[in-house]
């Protein structure tokens, strides 16, 4: 049996936390949408790949043009991060 110390604690901790509740729900909910998601992008990247083999890129040796491209991408985007976070007035007029 629990004694009266801590079912005063228990009671005075549950109505003032219904916001937090309420948020971990919402960060819950968040965190369950963002799996699909990234399935359904996977999904995606598999039809794109599916259809560049039957366009025939790799018949005429230029499968590397995809790594090329998503990596000229992500270089470009890591660029654009640092001129932004190191050198905020060279990012534009």
């Amino acid at each position: 049996m629990k004694s009266k110390k801590e079912i005063g604690f228990i009671k005075r901790l549950v109505p003032s936390n219904y916001k937090l509740l309420l948020y971990a729900l919402l960060v819950g909910l968040v965190t369950g949408l963002l799996s699909p998601l990234f399935r359904m992008i996977l999904a995606r990247l598999v039809t794109l790949r599916t259809i560049s083999e039957i366009v025939g890129l790799h018949q005429f040796g230029l499968d590397w043009l995809w790594s090329i491209f998503f990596t000229v991408i992500g270089v470009c985007m890591v660029f654009d991060f640092l001129v932004k976070k190191y050198a905020s007035e060279t990012a534009g007029s």
